[in-house]
């Protein structure tokens, strides 16, 4: 499967960043998700990696349009056949290294998820590639630290409001 082409963003205003941004505190979710590479070359051998993802849903198509046009991503959709009246859904989502430069620029204009943001580029500054050594044990134990702060965050529950 061909990777779609890298959207150049040098273009976006700073209002659309500010827009990004909002989007993103209100209806969005960042996030590590975690996945499992199966190498075609050696049957049985499975690699599991975290990466960051951003997501931002919407029942509106405009704004997920809005999104593809101005950053790229990827989108996806889902019609509920349990219930008529519900209206379709729709998922913007961006990952890895362009997650992060997003995030990045959208930095200055986060109201919710500043912290979250910070610590999805962190945890994205620190996946190098290691070689045959494998990751060191530091590096392992640093993002671990990440996930756990990122997981405090995102959990469900009340939530003490920092003053």
């Amino acid at each position: 499967m061909a990777r779609s082409p890298k959207k150049d963003i040098s273009g976006v205003s700073q209002v659309d960043w500010a827009r990004f941004a909002a989007f993103l505190d209100g209806e969005g979710s960042i996030s590590i998700a975690h996945a499992v590479h199966k190498d075609p070359k050696f049957p049985g051998a499975r690699t599991h990696y975290e990466y960051v993802r951003l997501t931002i849903a919407n029942t509106d198509p405009r704004l997920i349009n809005w999104l593809v046009e101005t950053f790229g991503g990827k989108v996806r959709s889902r019609i509920y056949v349990r219930n008529a009246k519900w209206k379709p859904a729709f998922w913007w989502t961006s990952s890895c290294k362009r997650a992060t430069e997003l995030l990045t620029h959208a930095l200055p204009y986060f109201l919710l998820k500043r912290e979250r943001a910070e610590l999805a580029i962190a945890l994205q500054a620190t996946m190098v590639h290691s070689g045959r050594r494998g990751t060191p044990q530091a590096v392992i134990e640093q993002r671990q630290v990440i996930k756990t702060k990122l997981h405090l965050l995102n959990a469900k529950g009340p939530v003490a409001v920092n003053e």
